[in-house]
């Protein structure tokens, strides 16, 4: 009997710590992809893209001065209804990527918690090819801030 007791007062901790924070509003999101002839290598930051003119700025900051390829033109987006974020975490080997993990809005401004994806192992094909280290998504519009929180890196196992 005492076993049950103490089972069912732990009932309400167990419940309390999962789930979302009181307040906190998990928004849908939606991963894009865009190959680097469309944004360039994108310097290491985070950005926010509100308007045609805005991922325009953003193909224009390209590291490398091939791309983006010459009338490649950046994503059509329905900036009325969708912000564009971006994570860059600069260039990578072939073998590394980035993600958008999870978009919450607490207290008026939206979290965007990312997240580099590395290998356990590297082999030494990864290094031979550089590309730009970036996350895509859109989610929906909003005139609030936009913050963006990096997680620990996810790794993959080895093969």
């Amino acid at each position: 009997m005492l076993r049950r007791s103490l089972l069912l007062s732990s009932i309400p901790l167990l419940i309390s710590c999962g789930g979302s924070s009181e307040g906190e509003e998990e928004l849908n999101f939606v991963p894009q992809t865009f190959g680097d002839e469309v944004f360039g290598w994108i310097p290491a930051g985070t950005y926010v893209v509100r308007s045609d003119q805005g991922a325009q700025a953003l193909a224009r900051s390209s590291l490398n001065p091939e791309l983006p390829v010459a009338g490649a033109r950046p994503p059509s987006i329905e900036y009325a209804r969708f912000v564009l974020v971006v994570v860059s975490y600069g260039l990578r080997g072939q073998c590394d990527d980035a993600e958008v993990v999870s978009v919450k809005r607490r207290a008026g401004t939206v979290f965007v918690e990312h997240r580099k994806v590395e290998p356990a192992a590297r082999p030494i094909l990864c290094g031979f090819r550089l590309s730009a280290w970036t996350a895509f998504a859109t989610l929906p519009v909003t005139s609030g801030p936009i913050e963006f929180v990096q997680l620990p890196a996810r790794v993959l196992p080895p093969p």
